[in-house]
């Protein structure tokens, strides 16, 4: 039986701006949905409201049975900063997971194992995010929320990504501005408004 959860009549207030009013969307662990609307529409808190990390103000997600998720955000967060790249794979992985995370760092691009006792503030944007979806891949949740997750990868990387996801086992449900990806990833598109 597919996973799926549910979204009903999700709407968000930023000091008593209405950023998201009446968001339904029903998805599966069967499908690869990229969420597009212009700047500001409310992409990014969709799937933060979805992972858990923002609690909405109206509305509700139903998610049905025990149901496993990976948030990565748009940008690497400020709280990971001060910390090494092994605790940051100890910390949103487990050390069994490690041998998986390098394989998946290597194919997009960087070698995670050489730089573990490096502090992530001292990585750049692009390996910052490779080190980030590299472990969200190795977790292999039911469902992946990525929020542009092309941003500061090169085209190779984002080339390997791509084929990462669309092979991917699991639902993804991704924001994304780039048309290759979109095409290559997506089973479907829904736009907020």
């Amino acid at each position: 039986m597919s996973k799926t959860i549910s979204l009903k009549n999700i709407t968000q207030l930023f000091f008593e701006k209405s950023i998201l009013d009446g968001v339904s969307l029903k998805f599966t662990d069967q499908e690869r949905i990229c969420i597009v609307g212009d700047n500001g529409t409310g992409k990014s808190t969709l799937l933060k409201i979805i992972s858990g990390t923002l609690e909405q103000t109206g509305g509700t997600v139903e998610k049905n049975g025990h149901i496993r998720t990976h948030y990565v955000p748009q940008e690497f967060g400020d709280e990971n900063l001060d910390i090494s790249v092994e605790e940051y794979i100890k910390k949103y992985a487990t050390p069994a997971l490690f041998k998986k995370v390098f394989q998946t760092g290597f194919i997009l691009g960087y070698n995670l194992e050489a730089a573990l006792a490096k502090k992530c503030r001292f990585l750049s944007g692009g390996q910052q995010k490779i080190l980030a979806l590299s472990v969200g891949l190795a977790v292999a949740p039911d469902f992946l929320l990525l929020d542009e997750p092309e941003n500061h990868l090169d085209i190779v990387s984002r080339l390997e990504l791509t084929r990462l996801l669309a092979d991917y086992r699991g639902g993804v449900l991704f924001v994304s501005h780039d048309r290759l990806m979109i095409d290559a990833v997506a089973t479907k598109v829904a736009e907020v408004v």
